[in-house]
């Protein structure tokens, strides 16, 4: 069967075509948008082929074959076979994308170099060191301002003029100082060159900014898939059943058998035998005839062609499974089948029963005794089980169906009566609920409601109108009076007008009669804050835990005082002093009269914490008993 194509265009005009999607296409041809639609979904993966048979795919071939010629075979038993190639098609898909790189070239960077001298350098880079420069020259511009001031000249133009470190832009990997400029230029103190006037100067490298370029291209892809067309030979049912063989014998008129033999009759051993000797064979009569003219013209031989065709076949040949060498079936009988004996390596007629049927997991067999057994040890309910226990049961639930309903309602129709009759009872009974209103009532007035009234009992029917309650109306509250800026308190039975627990008394003297809970701020001796725990006021905090209280007073919590240190000791800020060891003062320098230390005899009340740092000896050593001295700043903090 030759392939018929009416257009390559199209697989729909494919009638009769092998197809085949090759391995090393790039794309599959589902991928392709250049490849027809309908030949994707025919043949679409790489390395598959297909087989199209009357312009649809054939069933049994559209899959991938590995290896060989493919080959679909009918269940009629014929068989379409790969012909000759036909043709080939390349579909190719184009992609075009931009792609962007980018590309930094460094900037040019300049050796390190200094211009010029004295104050008037050109480029440098000038550090002070605390002396401040006047003047109008470039010295006194770049170093004005004292300590670590720095400036920077280049060719001339003076690029910043700073005024501490931190305006430095960093530092290279050497620890030299860095600075950019707004145009992206960097420069770098290099080496030092001089000194003059409080300031040294430095040469300096400048480095130009990197350039960074990019650039978009666009770039193009091209992916492609390869199909070939084959033609298909078909053949039928009947020639796969039975095979021919067709030949063609050229056979010269006459056989020259040319011998040399001796006197004696022996075979000459030179004897030999020509070409022409031979009955040739072809295998069609095409072949035949240029055997023929070989013969004629290259040894003068005159032939005759002979066609000869023999075929074997199911329908001149009988075969029968006692022909296959490894089949033991001398005299089959009905129902058997062949089964394997591996002890003689043939097939052997046998007739199965169940001992030779293997049971699996879903696919068991039983037994009469098998099922005896099995429903032997279960407990199914028997015959004569419910005979017995249907009356029982049946006047069981009859009972509880009554449960002592008197006789006029222990019945459905009597039941049916109570409802009048009305199989929709549940619905009607919900209209007249949902109809029902406060007049509908018998207690209450049909007087119409205003907004905001309330049902009120007038003595003999609840009747719309306005409630006067208040808090002592309430059943938990208690009708006792309230006070001023009384809340009410739970008394452990009932809410009653009260103080509330728990407030606070800012106050230089403790609250008489406190309530658990209460709070106390002292802000006059002490600065902390304490809670009254039924017995006793807890301190909560003060100045000693860092609070900031101040008093209004000399020596009161919170303030500060020049003290002087009235025994000998050497103390740290931070230290603490009790006031007893203390003396007011002012300070002054050792001389022949500790009065010009200011030192008083008045110590002061409380504790004291040292806000500097002090040594305090005997004043024995000076000819002064007796006296210590040592002064400092002191904050109270109890």
């Amino acid at each position: 069967m030759p392939a018929n194509i009416t257009d390559y265009s199209s697989p729909s005009n494919y009638q009769v075509v092998w197809i085949h999607h090759r391995i090393n296409s790039t794309l599959q041809g589902d991928l392709n948008p250049e490849v027809p639609a309908s030949l994707s979904q025919d043949n679409g993966t790489l390395g598959a082929w297909t087989l199209i048979i009357d312009g649809a795919a054939h069933p049994l071939a559209n899959e991938i074959v590995v290896g060989g010629a493919p080959s679909a075979k009918n269940l009629d038993g014929s068989k379409y076979d790969i012909g000759e190639l036909i043709s080939n098609k390349i579909y190719e898909k184009s992609t075009t994308t931009n792609v962007t790189t980018t590309e930094t070239t460094p900037g040019f960077q300049f050796q390190a170099k200094l211009i010029g001298n004295g104050r008037n350098p050109t480029t440098a880079w000038v550090s002070g060191n605390g002396t401040n420069v006047t003047g109008s020259d470039v010295w006194a511009t770049l170093t004005t301002g004292g300590v670590q001031n720095w400036g920077l000249v280049y060719n001339g133009v003076v690029i910043s003029g700073q005024s501490s470190t931190s305006d430095y832009s960093g530092y290279d990997s050497n620890g030299n100082p860095q600075y950019i400029d707004g145009e992206g230029n960097l420069y770098t103190r290099w080496q030092q060159q001089y000194d003059k006037d409080g300031a040294t100067a430095y040469s300096v490298r400048k480095k130009l900014p990197d350039v960074t370029t990019t650039e978009t291209n666009p770039v193009t892809t091209i992916e492609t898939s390869f199909y070939d067309f084959y033609e298909v030979q078909h053949t039928s049912a009947a020639e796969v059943d039975a095979f021919s063989a067709s030949v063609v014998l050229v056979i010269p008129q006459h056989i020259m058998q040319r011998n040399v033999t001796t006197a004696a009759g022996n075979m000459n051993d030179g004897s030999y035998v020509l070409d022409n000797m031979f009955i040739r064979i072809s295998p069609h009569m095409s072949a035949a005839r240029l055997e023929q003219q070989d013969l004629y013209i290259n040894y003068g031989v005159q032939t005759k062609l002979v066609p000869i065709e023999f075929s074997v076949g199911a329908d001149n040949v009988e075969l029968s499974l006692n022909q296959i060498r490894d089949v033991s079936a001398p005299t089959p009988a009905d129902n058997e089948i062949l089964q394997y004996n591996s002890s003689s390596g043939q097939w052997e007629n046998v007739i199965l029963n169940s001992n030779d049927i293997f049971e699996g997991d879903t696919n068991e067999f039983y037994t009469d005794t098998r099922v005896q057994n099995y429903l032997n040890s279960i407990p199914y309910a028997t015959e004569a089980y419910v005979d017995s226990t249907t009356s029982t049961l049946v006047n069981s639930a009859i009972s509880s169906l009554v449960d002592g309903a008197p006789d006029a309602l222990n019945t459905l129709n009597e039941l049916a009566a109570a409802l009048g009759d009305d199989e929709n009872i549940a619905a009607t009974l919900a209209t007249q609920i949902a109809n029902l209103g406060i007049s509908d009532l018998s207690d209450t007035a049909t007087t119409a409601p205003s907004l905001g009234d309330s049902l009120v009992w007038d003595g003999s029917a609840w009747s719309p109108g306005i409630a006067n309650l208040g808090i002592s109306d309430l059943s938990d509250t208690a009708t006792t009076a309230p006070s001023l800026g009384d809340s009410l308190v739970w008394d452990g039975s009932a809410w009653s007008p009260g103080p509330v627990i728990g407030g606070a008394t800012i106050s230089g003297t403790a609250p008489t009669a406190p309530e658990t809970g209460e709070f106390w701020f002292d802000d006059t001796t002490t600065g902390y804050l304490y809670t009254w725990d039924n017995s006793s006021w807890v301190q909560l905090t003060g100045i000693a835990d860092g609070g900031t209280v101040g008093g209004s007073n000399a020596g009161d919590v919170g303030t500060y005082a020049s003290l002087w240190l009235n025994v000998a000791a050497n103390l740290g800020a931070g230290d603490t002093a009790a006031g007893s060891n203390l003396r007011y003062g002012n300070f002054g320098t050792l001389g022949d009269n500790y009065n010009k230390f200011g030192k008083s005899g008045n110590a002061p009340a409380g504790t004291w914490r040292l806000m500097g740092q002090l040594s305090s000896t005997n004043g024995s050593n000076y000819n002064y008993t007796d006296q210590y001295f040592g002064g400092a700043i002191w904050l109270r903090i109890s």
